[in-house]
Protein backbone atom coordinates (compact mmCIF):
# COMPACT_ATOMS: atom_id res chain seq x y z
CA UNK A 1 0.00 0.00 0.00
CA UNK A 2 1.06 3.44 -0.93
CA UNK A 3 1.99 5.88 2.09
CA UNK A 4 -1.28 8.09 2.21
CA UNK A 5 0.10 12.22 1.74
CA UNK A 6 -2.18 14.01 4.25
CA UNK A 7 0.02 16.64 5.09
CA UNK A 8 -0.32 17.50 1.39
CA UNK A 9 -3.69 17.31 0.94
CA UNK A 10 -4.00 14.13 -1.00
CA UNK A 11 -6.42 12.41 -0.09
CA UNK A 12 -5.90 8.42 0.09
CA UNK A 13 -7.15 6.14 -3.18
CA UNK A 14 -9.47 4.63 -0.94
CA UNK A 15 -10.91 4.27 2.64
CA UNK A 16 -13.25 2.10 4.50
CA UNK A 17 -14.45 4.95 6.50
CA UNK A 18 -17.34 7.00 5.76
CA UNK A 19 -17.80 10.19 5.39
CA UNK A 20 -20.65 11.55 6.92
CA UNK A 21 -21.93 14.71 5.14
CA UNK A 22 -24.75 17.33 6.73
CA UNK A 23 -25.45 20.20 4.47
CA UNK A 24 -26.97 22.08 7.22
CA UNK A 25 -29.54 24.88 6.16
CA UNK A 26 -30.02 28.82 7.94
CA UNK A 27 -33.09 29.92 9.00
CA UNK A 28 -36.23 30.05 6.23
CA UNK A 29 -35.34 28.28 3.72
CA UNK A 30 -36.39 26.50 0.61
CA UNK A 31 -36.71 22.83 0.60
CA UNK A 32 -34.11 22.20 -1.97
CA UNK A 33 -32.01 25.07 -1.43
CA UNK A 34 -28.85 23.17 -0.58
CA UNK A 35 -29.46 20.05 -2.65
CA UNK A 36 -27.36 21.20 -5.38
CA UNK A 37 -24.77 21.73 -3.04
CA UNK A 38 -24.58 18.71 -0.96
CA UNK A 39 -25.09 16.89 -4.68
CA UNK A 40 -21.91 18.40 -6.02
CA UNK A 41 -19.82 18.41 -3.19
CA UNK A 42 -20.57 14.20 -2.27
CA UNK A 43 -19.80 13.82 -6.20
CA UNK A 44 -16.61 15.34 -5.75
CA UNK A 45 -15.20 13.65 -2.66
CA UNK A 46 -16.55 10.21 -4.22
CA UNK A 47 -14.82 10.68 -7.06
CA UNK A 48 -11.88 11.64 -5.24
CA UNK A 49 -12.23 7.39 -3.69
CA UNK A 50 -14.01 8.57 -0.52
CA UNK A 51 -17.49 6.79 0.67
CA UNK A 52 -19.65 9.31 1.29
CA UNK A 53 -23.41 9.46 2.87
CA UNK A 54 -24.92 13.01 2.41
CA UNK A 55 -27.88 14.37 3.83
CA UNK A 56 -29.21 18.16 3.77
CA UNK A 57 -30.75 19.12 6.84
CA UNK A 58 -32.60 22.29 8.21
CA UNK A 59 -31.93 23.21 11.88
CA UNK A 60 -34.60 25.35 12.46
CA UNK A 61 -36.94 23.91 9.72
CA UNK A 62 -37.13 25.51 6.15
CA UNK A 63 -39.65 28.04 4.68
CA UNK A 64 -43.47 26.31 6.03
CA UNK A 65 -42.50 27.56 9.71
CA UNK A 66 -42.97 31.41 10.30
CA UNK A 67 -39.78 32.91 10.44
CA UNK A 68 -40.12 34.68 13.86
CA UNK A 69 -39.89 31.43 15.92
CA UNK A 70 -36.75 30.48 13.76
CA UNK A 71 -34.72 34.03 14.10
CA UNK A 72 -35.50 33.66 17.95
CA UNK A 73 -33.92 30.18 17.66
CA UNK A 74 -30.85 31.57 15.63
CA UNK A 75 -30.68 33.82 17.75
CA UNK A 76 -29.99 31.81 20.95
CA UNK A 77 -27.55 29.71 19.40
CA UNK A 78 -25.56 32.67 18.25
CA UNK A 79 -25.28 34.30 21.86
CA UNK A 80 -24.61 30.98 23.43
CA UNK A 81 -21.59 30.22 25.07
CA UNK A 82 -19.17 27.24 23.78
CA UNK A 83 -19.56 25.57 27.76
CA UNK A 84 -23.44 25.31 27.13
CA UNK A 85 -23.73 24.12 23.53
CA UNK A 86 -26.21 21.11 24.90
CA UNK A 87 -28.42 24.25 25.00
CA UNK A 88 -28.14 24.38 21.59
CA UNK A 89 -31.58 24.40 19.42
CA UNK A 90 -29.78 23.73 15.91
CA UNK A 91 -27.03 21.71 17.01
CA UNK A 92 -29.00 19.22 19.09
CA UNK A 93 -31.32 18.93 16.25
CA UNK A 94 -28.37 18.58 13.91
CA UNK A 95 -26.80 15.76 16.16
CA UNK A 96 -30.43 14.16 16.54
CA UNK A 97 -30.56 13.52 13.00
CA UNK A 98 -26.95 11.83 12.61
CA UNK A 99 -27.61 9.65 15.41
CA UNK A 100 -30.53 8.49 13.38
CA UNK A 101 -29.00 7.91 10.53
CA UNK A 102 -26.63 6.39 12.23
CA UNK A 103 -28.85 3.16 13.30
CA UNK A 104 -29.97 2.89 9.87
CA UNK A 105 -26.46 1.52 9.32
CA UNK A 106 -23.75 -0.75 10.56
CA UNK A 107 -21.84 1.78 12.59
CA UNK A 108 -18.34 1.86 12.71
CA UNK A 109 -15.52 4.23 11.53
CA UNK A 110 -16.47 7.62 9.76
CA UNK A 111 -15.71 11.13 9.55
CA UNK A 112 -18.95 13.62 10.42
CA UNK A 113 -18.75 16.91 7.72
CA UNK A 114 -20.63 19.61 8.45
CA UNK A 115 -21.67 22.44 6.14
CA UNK A 116 -23.88 24.90 7.37
CA UNK A 117 -25.04 28.39 5.44
CA UNK A 118 -26.28 31.30 7.24
CA UNK A 119 -27.50 30.14 10.63
CA UNK A 120 -26.96 26.43 9.87
CA UNK A 121 -23.36 27.72 10.03
CA UNK A 122 -23.57 27.99 13.72
CA UNK A 123 -25.92 24.97 13.93
CA UNK A 124 -22.50 23.10 12.47
CA UNK A 125 -20.03 24.50 15.52
CA UNK A 126 -22.51 24.17 18.06
CA UNK A 127 -23.18 19.99 16.12
CA UNK A 128 -19.04 19.20 16.05
CA UNK A 129 -18.54 20.79 19.97
CA UNK A 130 -21.24 18.19 20.97
CA UNK A 131 -20.37 15.72 18.65
CA UNK A 132 -16.43 16.08 20.04
CA UNK A 133 -17.59 16.22 23.87
CA UNK A 134 -19.63 13.21 23.15
CA UNK A 135 -16.90 10.62 21.03
CA UNK A 136 -13.68 12.95 21.46
CA UNK A 137 -10.63 11.92 18.72
CA UNK A 138 -9.93 14.65 15.98
CA UNK A 139 -12.94 17.37 15.55
CA UNK A 140 -15.59 17.28 12.68
CA UNK A 141 -14.53 19.98 9.61
CA UNK A 142 -16.96 22.57 10.00
CA UNK A 143 -17.64 25.01 6.90
CA UNK A 144 -19.41 28.15 7.51
CA UNK A 145 -20.95 30.18 4.40
CA UNK A 146 -21.92 33.29 5.03
CA UNK A 147 -22.76 32.88 8.40
CA UNK A 148 -23.43 35.24 11.34
CA UNK A 149 -20.20 35.22 13.67
CA UNK A 150 -20.00 33.04 17.09
CA UNK A 151 -17.42 32.11 19.56
CA UNK A 152 -15.41 29.03 18.34
CA UNK A 153 -14.32 27.31 21.07
CA UNK A 154 -10.25 26.78 20.99
CA UNK A 155 -10.61 22.80 20.66
CA UNK A 156 -12.60 23.40 17.25
CA UNK A 157 -10.86 26.43 15.99
CA UNK A 158 -8.82 24.41 13.41
CA UNK A 159 -11.07 22.59 12.18
CA UNK A 160 -13.25 25.86 11.12
CA UNK A 161 -13.65 27.16 7.82
CA UNK A 162 -15.55 30.78 7.87
CA UNK A 163 -16.35 32.21 4.10
CA UNK A 164 -18.12 35.36 3.14
CA UNK A 165 -18.43 37.17 -0.07
CA UNK A 166 -16.60 40.42 -0.51
CA UNK A 167 -16.51 43.01 -2.36
CA UNK A 168 -13.00 43.68 -2.21
CA UNK A 169 -9.70 41.94 -3.81
CA UNK A 170 -8.18 40.22 -0.90
CA UNK A 171 -4.58 41.13 -0.20
CA UNK A 172 -1.62 39.06 -0.79
CA UNK A 173 -0.92 36.83 1.71
CA UNK A 174 2.80 36.10 2.97
CA UNK A 175 3.45 32.73 3.52
CA UNK A 176 6.56 29.88 3.73
CA UNK A 177 8.75 29.84 0.72
CA UNK A 178 7.68 26.21 -0.02
CA UNK A 179 3.82 26.26 0.38
CA UNK A 180 1.81 27.79 -2.05
CA UNK A 181 -0.93 30.14 -1.65
CA UNK A 182 -4.19 28.80 -0.73
CA UNK A 183 -7.41 30.85 -1.21
CA UNK A 184 -8.45 29.86 2.57
CA UNK A 185 -6.11 31.20 4.51
CA UNK A 186 -7.32 35.03 5.04
CA UNK A 187 -9.71 37.19 4.10
CA UNK A 188 -9.44 40.67 2.64
CA UNK A 189 -12.23 43.41 2.56
CA UNK A 190 -15.10 44.39 3.58
CA UNK A 191 -17.88 41.77 3.38
CA UNK A 192 -21.24 42.02 0.66
CA UNK A 193 -23.03 39.58 3.07
CA UNK A 194 -24.73 41.48 5.99
CA UNK A 195 -25.33 38.45 7.50
CA UNK A 196 -21.69 38.00 8.12
CA UNK A 197 -22.00 41.55 9.84
CA UNK A 198 -24.07 39.84 12.25
CA UNK A 199 -22.11 38.52 15.93
CA UNK A 200 -18.57 38.44 16.85
CA UNK A 201 -15.62 36.42 16.97
CA UNK A 202 -14.49 38.51 19.66
CA UNK A 203 -13.68 38.52 23.51
CA UNK A 204 -11.64 39.60 26.26
CA UNK A 205 -8.38 38.62 26.37
CA UNK A 206 -4.98 39.85 29.36
CA UNK A 207 -2.07 40.02 26.75
CA UNK A 208 1.09 40.06 28.03
CA UNK A 209 2.75 43.39 29.12
CA UNK A 210 -1.01 44.69 29.78
CA UNK A 211 -2.53 45.14 33.76
CA UNK A 212 -5.74 44.78 32.51
CA UNK A 213 -7.70 42.87 29.78
CA UNK A 214 -8.56 43.96 26.60
CA UNK A 215 -10.77 43.05 23.99
CA UNK A 216 -9.38 40.90 20.77
CA UNK A 217 -11.92 41.21 17.29
CA UNK A 218 -9.82 37.48 16.82
CA UNK A 219 -9.97 36.13 20.00
CA UNK A 220 -12.62 33.24 19.07
CA UNK A 221 -12.25 33.03 15.51
CA UNK A 222 -11.79 30.16 13.42
CA UNK A 223 -8.42 28.82 12.12
CA UNK A 224 -8.97 29.68 8.31
CA UNK A 225 -10.95 32.02 6.53
CA UNK A 226 -12.14 32.75 3.07
CA UNK A 227 -13.33 35.40 0.33
CA UNK A 228 -15.37 34.45 -2.88
CA UNK A 229 -16.28 36.84 -5.23
CA UNK A 230 -20.19 35.76 -6.10
CA UNK A 231 -22.59 37.32 -8.43
CA UNK A 232 -25.79 38.72 -5.95
CA UNK A 233 -25.79 37.92 -2.21
CA UNK A 234 -26.27 35.91 0.92
CA UNK A 235 -28.91 33.16 -1.26
CA UNK A 236 -26.64 33.31 -3.90
CA UNK A 237 -23.30 30.91 -2.53
CA UNK A 238 -24.55 28.00 -4.27
CA UNK A 239 -26.27 29.81 -7.76
CA UNK A 240 -25.65 28.34 -11.22
CA UNK A 241 -26.05 29.43 -14.79
CA UNK A 242 -25.25 32.34 -16.83
CA UNK A 243 -27.37 35.02 -14.60
CA UNK A 244 -24.93 33.91 -11.63
CA UNK A 245 -21.23 33.34 -13.72
CA UNK A 246 -18.87 36.14 -13.71
CA UNK A 247 -17.29 37.15 -17.19
CA UNK A 248 -14.86 33.98 -16.86
CA UNK A 249 -17.65 32.28 -16.87
CA UNK A 250 -17.32 30.31 -13.83
CA UNK A 251 -20.80 30.25 -11.60
CA UNK A 252 -20.91 30.96 -8.10
CA UNK A 253 -21.59 27.69 -6.79
CA UNK A 254 -18.06 27.12 -8.96
CA UNK A 255 -16.46 29.55 -6.83
CA UNK A 256 -17.79 28.58 -3.73
CA UNK A 257 -16.72 25.00 -4.03
CA UNK A 258 -13.51 25.85 -5.19
CA UNK A 259 -12.86 27.32 -1.72
CA UNK A 260 -13.88 25.30 0.31
CA UNK A 261 -12.49 21.74 -1.31
CA UNK A 262 -8.85 22.28 -1.15
CA UNK A 263 -9.66 23.18 2.77
CA UNK A 264 -11.49 20.15 3.17
CA UNK A 265 -9.53 18.14 1.09
CA UNK A 266 -6.66 18.85 3.61
CA UNK A 267 -8.77 17.98 7.00
CA UNK A 268 -10.14 15.08 5.38
CA UNK A 269 -6.40 13.61 4.59
CA UNK A 270 -5.29 14.39 8.01
CA UNK A 271 -7.53 12.22 9.65
CA UNK A 272 -7.76 9.34 7.02
CA UNK A 273 -3.79 9.25 8.44
CA UNK A 274 -4.38 8.49 11.78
Amino acid sequence: MKPRQGRKGRLPAADPRLVRLCVLNGVRSAPRFMERLKDTLSGILEAQGLNVRARVLFPYDDWHRRLLPQLREARYDIMLPYRKYGRSIGGMKTIAALEADRAEGTRGREIAVFVGHSAGGVAAVHAAGLLLAREGGPPSPVVMIGSPKCRIPQALRDSVLYVQAERMKPPSIEREPDRPERAYDAPGGRTSDPVCRIGSFGGWSRDAGRLLPGWRADRHAPGARAAVRIVGGHADYFREGAIHAKPDGRTNMEETIATILPWLNEQLAERLER
